[in-house]
């Protein structure tokens, strides 16, 4: 069966699209996420995305979290979590070096507390894709997120943080992948404090337009600095459905 970006390679030679941060396509998506807080509570969220590209070159996201989570001192908490919502664009270099550019939303929509930020936020983003062979992707990225309007919690910090994010996938056999996603957070509200968390994801192309996943990693150094969500670890799961 031959797919249409490579019309003359078989099921083996099949790529992950999803997961490939320079693909712009339509696709619906679900992932359940769970985070294990440092104080010993957690949040666990299940995604539904939507991702509509009009064109080739431009796509707009719209990210809807059910949440249910705890924190010290602090009972057990369900309902609407923080609507994420955004747009990015695509310049193609070279055949094979893309340049991404895009700016997402992150709303103080969650029913409470415990399960969103209490702020507002603008992520501004930038990323650099090189595809020096069918196997690999390598990547590097740029993300600052910045607070506003939101909560009345007079105790909740101000969000200013930047992501540093490089990141290499690499295509195994019959449609696997493997994909290394170091982050490095910098918390500029806490004297430039730094977080470093080490994620790892593993998936299968099933067929040409659906893919499934597993992500995990954590805080591995920075353990006092950055938000308590930096320094926990995670554990992820997804399917998706891509529209070709």
């Amino acid at each position: 069966m031959a797919t249409a970006e490579y019309p003359d390679a078989g099921q083996e030679d099949w790529k992950v699209k999803g997961s490939d941060p320079s693909e712009i396509i339509s696709r619906l998506e679900i992932r359940n996420e769970y985070l294990g807080l440092p104080d010993g509570g957690h949040l666990d969220q299940t995604y539904l995305r939507g991702d509509y590209a009009p064109t080739k070159n431009i796509v707009f996201r719209l990210d809807l979290p059910l949440a249910d989570g705890s924190r010290e001192n602090s009972g057990n908490h369900f309902g609407m979590g923080d609507l994420i919502l955004g747009g990015r664009g695509k310049l193609e270099l070279t055949e094979n070096l893309s340049w991404m550019l895009g700016t997402m939303f992150i709303l103080d929509t969650a029913s409470n507390e415990v399960l969103g930020t209490g702020w507002n936020q603008i992520v501004p983003g930038t990323y650099l894709v090189w595809k020096p062979s069918r196997q690999w992707i390598l990547s590097v990225g740029y993300e600052y997120a910045a607070s506003f309007g939101g909560s009345d919690n007079s105790e909740l910090k101000k969000i200013s943080e930047s992501l540093f994010r490089p990141g290499a996938l690499y295509h195994l056999p019959k449609g696997f992948w493997l994909w290394l996603d170091p982050k490095i957070y910098v918390n500029h509200e806490q004297g430039s404090d730094t977080a470093f968390v080490l994620e790892g994801e593993f998936g299968k192309v099933v067929t040409a337009n659906v893919e499934v996943w597993l992500r995990g990693g954590g805080n591995v150094a920075g353990g006092e600095a950055g938000r308590e969500e930096r320094l926990g670890w995670k554990a992820e799961a997804g399917i998706r459905y891509l529209f070709e």
